[in-house]
């Protein structure tokens, strides 16, 4: 409690309410119910006491029909607790760093809504004009604090009931009115404060599978080499591993498609060759200590961002402009945790099917697709 917090929460549940209810009309009908003219339904943010004292006119005569919101109570809503695990992250100005967004806590508000008119037939057409689209409920989507680029949906759900109130006890100076009270319950959030530190984006996980000696099962572990690790790399660096199709021809343009991992939040897309391109130094990861040594500079073309398109995180379709002589040409696809190639992540370690006894082991090739170098330019015959 010693960090202040306050983001208006409770403030924008209550006018994002309002704005969903703030379309509600009225109609004059004649004996032929025949509608000739119509009135909008005045909305306002205090208790009904208070509506009654205020909204009077120059001669006291109260001004309806109205409708008046105010806050009926807060309770927490321990059904929509997530975790307890620190929360979700915002981005920050910093590409390599992210804010943390501690989790937020889920409350009911409880919103009483009254119904004030002077005709029984206007109090009809205002129930009538919302109460069916509360069959179960309706979804208000409004925005979270400090990331207007994040959506939140909440439930809005109608008490069940209405109480209507009408004019029995009446003195010579009082002016008839129907009253009506009902409650909603939306389903929203108050948010904590955020640490002050930013925290720096995981990028890599690696993780170490050793053989434990001892341990006997069906598929003979113990018989395995205790001292052999195998390790393996979860990398959030895009990593194209094939390409469809694999080669062109000069002064044609192409539309290729790139298969591999990890094509999220692709910042930039090159082409890098020996087929006359207009090539130029490039080197992204200067500024960037963790990161300039695993990923060095390099000449390429920059394709413009309008040419590729990441359609998921396993595909990616780009088109390359022709080229002016034959030739190969890599990919090079990146984001902020660094950059992969075709040509580094094309490569196949195929199994050696010979015995190490025989001549056949030393002589075995690995299968290498097509695209081991890269896009084959090819000439034009």
């Amino acid at each position: 409690m010693r960090k202040y917090t306050f983001d208006f929460e409770l403030e924008q549940m209550f006018i994002t309410f309002m704005s969903a209810m703030d379309d509600i009309i009225v109609k004059r009908y004649n004996k032929d119910r025949v509608a000739q003219d119509q009135i909008k339904v005045r909305f306002v943010y205090a208790p009904k006491q208070r509506v009654l004292l205020d909204l009077l006119d120059k001669a006291q005569n109260i001004q309806l029909p109205v409708i008046a919101v105010s806050n009926g109570g807060i309770t927490r809503d321990p059904n929509r607790v997530f975790n307890k695990i620190e929360g979700s992250y915002i981005p920050s100005s910093d590409p390599r760093l992210i804010k943390p967004q501690l989790q937020p806590v889920p409350i009911d508000l409880t919103i009483n809504l009254s119904i004030l008119t002077r005709y029984q037939q206007d109090y009809d057409q205002i129930i009538t004009n919302f109460l069916p689209y509360f069959d179960p409920y309706i979804i208000i989507s409004w925005r979270t604090p400090n990331r207007p680029d994040q959506e939140i949906r909440s439930q809005v759900i109608w008490s069940g009931s209405v109480t209507t109130e009408y004019p029995t006890d009446l003195n010579a100076t009082q002016v008839a009115r129907v009253q009506g009270t009902t409650s909603f319950t939306f389903k929203g959030w108050i948010f904590k404060a955020a640490p002050g530190k930013d925290t720096s984006k995981i990028f890599t996980i690696t993780t170490d599978f050793s053989t434990e000696p001892g341990i006997h099962t069906k598929y003979s572990l113990d018989q395995l080499d205790p001292l052999q690790t195998d390790r393996v790399v979860l990398s959030g660096q895009p990593q194209p591993r094939s390409i469809d199709p694999y080669y062109t021809t000069v002064s044609a343009y192409n539309t290729f498609a790139v298969y591999g991992k990890s094509f999220f939040n692709v910042t930039n897309v090159y082409l890098s060759g020996n087929t006359n391109f207009n090539s130029t130094f490039y080197n992204p990861f200067s500024a960037v200590p963790r990161l300039s040594a695993f990923y060095p500079g390099f000449n390429g073309t920059k394709l413009l961002s309008s040419t590729y398109i990441s359609n998921n995180d396993d595909v990616l379709t780009f088109t390359m402009p022709s080229a002016s002589l034959p030739g190969k040409v890599d990919i090079i696809i990146q984001n902020d945790a660094g950059y992969g190639s075709l040509v580094k992540y094309g490569y196949r370690n195929t199994f050696n099917p010979y015995l190490t006894s025989m001549s056949e082991y030393s002589t075995f090739k690995n299968y290498q697709p097509p695209f081991l170098s890269g896009i084959d330019v090819r000439p034009i015959r």
